[in-house]
């Protein structure tokens, strides 16, 4: 029997070897990221792989609706074709892939319009889409997602840490999640995107609750083991997605710093990492996470020629932005003293 951890909380062999092969070959990204001058996003492996994959698994969304219709033309089933023509449908639409809608708490413009102009400047000065929606919430992390058909853009921002940042790191801040627009990241997009989210909702709908407790007793178990291999199959295919992507993730992570750094300048962007590790103890770097290592991305940062800020945020014009953010303070305040219930390890 393999053995993946131990009892004192220490990594088992294979997860230690599993680390350290990440790990290494990390080593090599960086150093090859180390070594080239002029750092732009393009097509890999790992992204053609990716790719062909959520291709066969939105092709599964096509599929069933023209078998469906093709049982009830050609009366396949005889008299059952049309109820096993619906049945297919249904299935069809409940495998569906299904966008993010809109965030609800998304700030508006006419009430935030300072922030969003600054946000929209340095979008300007990196040439990038101005942002749709800006989420401001308590966790200690910041992201850059999309939402509905027209792969709308939200920027999410954590309250507290951006408090804490003096005027220049936070337009590194700003510009290291807006570099994400440019580093063309495939599990953003729509097409990879929505086919890992496709995955997970294939895996809870087949997963069964039981194996062998069921109003149908030991009948319903060869069934529930058949639905519980597939279910687990499915998991095994978004893993492996994941895992083929997980290269592509913290080599975006590489670039967004240091299309970042040339918004706020370099230094700015190193201290804005460094006092972002030191103001979440709590957050680990393993080797499922998608970001790189702290010291990895400064060692990144610090091999390039030093840059300085293209954008300058005035500290007038900062305090306009807190004071817009005032009426947020209590509501934030209060969410804190909540249990934290952020993603797991999702931060800058």
């Amino acid at each position: 029997m393999f053995k993946i951890g131990s009892e004192d909380g220490k990594p088992g062999r294979i997860q230690q070897w599993y680390y350290d092969f990440v790990m290494q070959r990390d080593r090599i990204m960086l150093d090859d990221l180390k070594s080239r001058d002029l750092l732009r996003p393009h097509m890999t492996t790992p992204k053609i792989i990716a790719f062909m994959i959520a291709g066969l698994i939105h092709s599964v969304t096509i599929i069933l609706p023209i078998i469906g219709l093709w049982i009830i033309l050609s009366r396949f089933a005889g008299y059952f074709s049309v109820c096993y023509g619906l049945l297919i449908f249904g299935i069809a639409y409940v495998i569906r892939p299904k966008l993010v809608t809109h965030p609800t708490d998304g700030l508006s413009r006419t009430q935030y319009p300072t922030l969003y102009e600054f946000v929209d400047q340095i979008s300007d000065t990196l040439s990038t889409p101005h942002i749709d929606v800006i989420v401001i919430n308590e966790y200690p992390n910041a992201s850059l997602g999309t939402f509905g058909l027209r792969q709308s853009t939200v920027l999410t921002m954590g309250y507290f840490f951006w408090m804490e940042l003096d005027e220049q790191k936070r337009v590194a801040f700003i510009g290291h999640e807006l570099a994400h627009q440019i580093n063309n990241d495939s599990t953003r997009g729509l097409f990879v995107g929505t086919a890992l989210h496709t995955l997970i909702n294939w895996y809870q709908l087949i997963y069964p609750d039981s194996i062998g407790r069921s109003r149908f007793g030991f009948f319903a178990m060869p069934v529930n083991l058949l639905l519980w291999a597939i279910a687990n199959g499915i998991f095994a295919m978004y893993l492996g997605l994941n895992q083929i992507l997980l290269y592509e993730r913290r080599r975006a992570e590489y670039l967004a710093d240091y299309i970042g750094a040339t918004a706020g300048g370099t230094q700015n962007a190193i201290d804005m990492l460094r006092q972002f590790q030191r103001s979440n103890p709590q957050v680990t770097i393993n080797a499922f996470t998608t970001h790189p290592s702290f010291d990895f991305r400064i060692e990144f940062l610090t091999s390039k020629k030093a840059m300085f800020p293209k954008f300058v945020l005035q500290p007038e014009y900062a305090k306009q932005i807190d004071k817009e953010l005032e009426a947020l303070a209590p509501t934030m305040e209060a969410r804190k003293r909540q249990k934290y219930k952020g993603k797991y390890n999702d931060y800058i």
